[in-house]
């Protein structure tokens, strides 16, 4: 009889008992803190042996394999991609050599989450997660695992895709597990009980959840919102909540207590329990005094298999919409300046503190008609002050409205719902979600680039807290005002893809979009085609090429910078001044030709000439254009 089928014939007869923590206590065994420790089972197999053996003699029924991250995205951060498969077998000959001291012990293939966001708040589409996840499961399932355990599921998305992924590679027992917090709730708002039902309709066996919380507030979870749940559950907590002492996480939970859980989940009907963070073999000693000879309280039904081709599940983060509020907010820049011609100027952060020259700049530029500036955000990964700091001074002292420049390089997904929280706050209305550039490009290269989400992820982001919920779903106290905006590269090589891209962008939230400098009309105007209907205002780039040699800097040294040829002619051999005003009336014809065709222009001035705005766009006056002069004098 093969094992897959009497693991049902034991769940029936009697609770099961699953080791406990793997990884904490690899780190307890001596594993140093930021190590892979799938990596163990090629380079020091003897110690994942060793652990196998110990959760063996204390009596576990279950032993989870060695390979909670040993996913592409996972091991890819180690470098160690390129060994899925050896990394996977190792990991369950490891557990199976163990298991075979044993009777009637089964090895369970560990799946854990892949740690990346998916679309639209990163760049993993469902086909990508479940093409990752059926690698991994694949070659767990041809090592010979006698069940899945796919756990430490923050969202139902991502736990249907791995749950459908195993169905396509075998017919092997699945349980699926979800992390909730006290409150019942996973980290991407999902909710129970509703979580568990969509993992059962999905293809799960067995559901339940792990990690996140102690022995206690699981067990209120399952007394209180899973008291009726009629499939086969499980709960494996972690030992309390752990705290950081000399350089290591340490929890409090005490073998004694797990003892005295694991008598209480019985006696509510779970039928297969382990344990996970913090807990050692010890915990699994005491607790299989408790569990060894239960039988199960409720009749064990293994819920009716899923369809063979399930659909893909349905990209819905949140669960509970928050119910609509009458909108009484400027939504679009044309609406919050009260014109279509929207000017806008880029400032720079300063690399200190002392904002002051960049007050005299912006005060120079709103003389002049400007209506906004473009705050940048570390441009090109090098330290400047911070934009949110910076937008909310100008606000503050010179009456502008500062568009903020966001990206996702330099802070996680906690940081940037913070800092936009703190930016609303101060009163900044306008944010241009960007993805930003690698640190390698910078300053900094040994600096570390987070890229949590991409300008997309952050769109939606940006949209939710309008909607008035974080990230997790959870809801916040009060909506936030932003209008949101995200980039375009019209000169994109895949036009086609760039303007699908455009789309997640704008379905997602922007409703605006700013482009790099563009020198030829005809380019916005095919590209102003390409989108169609779509329901967004474009912002076009403006970079007056000064001279010769400053046009073939762009051209050579600036990505994504194309100038017609016949820009370079003309200013070829020409003095200063004359190349200068050459440049302004090559750009005052490129804006005049799109003037009514796009909702406004972005103006980047070279070298911070903003003494060159008020003849670009028609407004300086004689004594302006001197104060200009006056303000742009030697550094």
């Amino acid at each position: 009889m093969k094992k897959s089928v009497s693991f049902w014939d034991c769940l029936r007869e009697r609770v099961l008992l699953v080791d406990g923590a793997m990884g904490t206590y690899l780190h307890m065994r001596g594993l140093p803190e930021g190590q892979c420790r799938e990596e163990l089972n090629l380079k020091n197999p003897s110690l994942v042996l060793s652990v196998h053996e110990e959760y063996l003699r204390a009596g576990a029924d279950v032993l989870e394999t060695n390979t909670f991250g040993a996913n592409y995205v996972q091991l890819k951060r180690f470098g160690l991609e390129k060994q899925i498969r050896d990394i996977n077998r190792a990991g369950v000959q490891l557990a199976r050599e163990v298991a075979a001291h044993g009777t009637g012990v089964f090895v369970a293939g560990s799946v854990g989450p892949l740690g990346a966001l998916l679309q639209p708040y990163g760049r993993l589409t469902l086909r990508d997660v479940q093409a990752i996840y059926e690698e991994q499961i694949g070659y767990l399932v041809e090592s010979g695992v006698d069940l899945l355990f796919i756990e430490t599921q923050n969202s139902t998305v991502e736990a249907r895709a791995a749950i459908q992924a195993a169905r396509r590679v075998g017919r092997v027992p699945i349980v699926c597990l979800m992390t909730f917090d006290r409150e019942g709730r996973s980290r991407m708002g999902n909710e129970l009980p509703g979580a568990l039902y969509e993992l059962v309709e999905a293809g799960a066996d067995v559901v339940g959840f792990n990690c996140g919380i102690g022995p206690g507030d699981a067990y209120e979870l399952v007394l209180h919102r899973l008291k009726d749940f009629p499939h086969p559950l499980c709960v494996m907590p972690n030992a309390g909540y752990p705290t950081y002492v000399a350089g290591r996480w340490t929890y409090a939970a005490t073998p004694a207590y797990f003892a005295e859980y694991a008598r209480l989940f019985i006696e509510a009907g779970v039928v297969l329990i382990g344990s996970c963070c913090g807990t050692t073999p010890e915990h699994t000693a005491a607790m299989a005094r408790v569990v060894k000879g239960a039988v199960p309280v409720r009749p064990v039904v293994r819920p009716a298999p899923a369809p063979e081709k399930t659909p893909l599940p349905s990209l819905q983060l949140v669960e509970k919409p928050i119910p609509p509020e009458e909108v009484t907010f400027p939504t679009r820049l044309r609406d919050l300046f009260s014109k279509d011609g929207v000017v806008t100027v880029a400032v720079e952060p300063p690399r200190g503190w002392d904002y002051t020259r960049v007050v005299e700049d912006v005060r120079y530029l709103r003389s002049l008609g400007v209506d906004a500036v473009n705050v940048g955000d570390n441009p090109l990964a090098s330290l400047r002050m911070s934009p949110v700091a910076l937008a909310a001074v100008l606000k503050r002292e010179v009456g502008i409205e500062p568009i903020v420049h966001f990206t996702c390089r330099d802070r996680n997904v906690i940081a940037l719902q913070s800092e936009l929280l703190g930016a609303a706050a101060l009163g900044i209305r306008v944010v241009l979600a960007l993805t930003g550039e690698p640190v390698e490009v910078g300053e900094f290269p040994k600096a570390t680039s987070v890229f949590d989400v991409d300008a997309v992820g952050l769109i939606r982001i940006l949209r939710n807290l309008n909607e008035g919920r974080n990230l997790a779903g959870n809801p916040i106290d009060a909506r936030t005002r932003f209008i949101i905006g995200g980039s375009a590269n019209p000169l994109a090589a895949d036009l086609e893809r760039e303007v699908e891209r455009v789309r997640q962008k704008v379905e997602n939230g922007a409703s605006f979009l700013v482009t790099q400098p563009i020198y030829d009309p005809d380019i916005i105007l095919r590209f102003w085609d390409a989108l169609g209907d779509l329901a967004v205002d474009l912002i076009v780039g403006i970079c007056p090429p000064i001279s010769e040699r400053y046009a073939r800097f762009l051209v050579n040294e600036v990505p994504g910078i194309s100038i017609p040829e016949t820009w370079i002619d003309r200013l070829r051999g020409q003095t200063r001044e004359d190349a200068e005003r050459v440049a302004l009336e090559l750009s005052q014809a490129l804006m005049e030709r799109l003037r009514g065709i796009v909702q406004g222009f972005y103006l980047m001035l070279p070298m911070g000439r903003y003494d060159l705005v008020g003849a670009l766009i028609g407004r300086a006056s004689s004594e302006q254009r001197e104060v200009g002069k006056a303000l742009r004098k030697a550094e």
